[in-house]
């Protein structure tokens, strides 16, 4: 019977402990990630190339960057193309950030962008020049866009002197 044989379906060797017992169960933040709307995201032509576009106009050479919620890393990938010395890739999904790196690596970045698994409220010590926070979502409600903005504040990352890829916010509501 294959299934009661060890070396098929068990330890190959029972004297050994087995290694599967040593690995730890995953937890769901392991096995799900928000990459649905990155992905949603990135594939609005339309809008990946005005927010590419948008980057590259308001970055200057040797720019520190951070981008805020980098999700796919589309705005630290035209960081890091439009000449900034320095990006740091910040996002909080940890298998967006394995994406991320992978990506970084396969266009040759990884001197320029720094890609950082964190929640942005909790960045010290660097002032960005330029920052894209692309966590605005509907209403400000879903993803943490108004209590970032003052952590980065109050921490002196973001100053007056910052550029801002998203320089308003503008919310509507229609009654139905």
């Amino acid at each position: 019977d294959m299934m009661n044989d060890p070396a098929v379906c068990g330890n190959p060797n029972p004297n050994e402990a087995d290694p599967r017992s040593e690995v730890p169960s995953a937890s769901f933040d392991d096995i799900w990630s928000g990459s649905d709307f990155p992905y949603v995201c990135l594939k609005d032509r339309g809008r990946t190339e005005a927010l590419i576009d948008c980057m590259t106009r308001i970055v200057r050479p040797g720019d520190t960057v951070v981008d805020i919620g980098s999700g796919s890393g589309v705005l630290a990938l035209a960081a890091a193309r439009a000449g900034a010395g320095r990006v740091l890739a910040v996002e909080i999904d940890a298998l967006m950030v394995a994406a991320l790196r992978r990506t970084v690596a396969a266009n040759g970045f990884e001197a320029i962008i720094e890609v950082v698994q964190t929640d942005a409220r909790k960045l010290r010590d660097i002032h960005a020049d330029v920052l894209a926070a692309e966590i605005i979502d509907t209403g400000l409600l879903d993803e943490p866009f108004v209590p970032v903005m003052n952590a980065l504040t109050e921490s002196r990352i973001v100053d007056k002197s910052t550029r801002m890829l998203f320089g308003g916010y503008t919310t509507t509501v229609q009654l139905v």
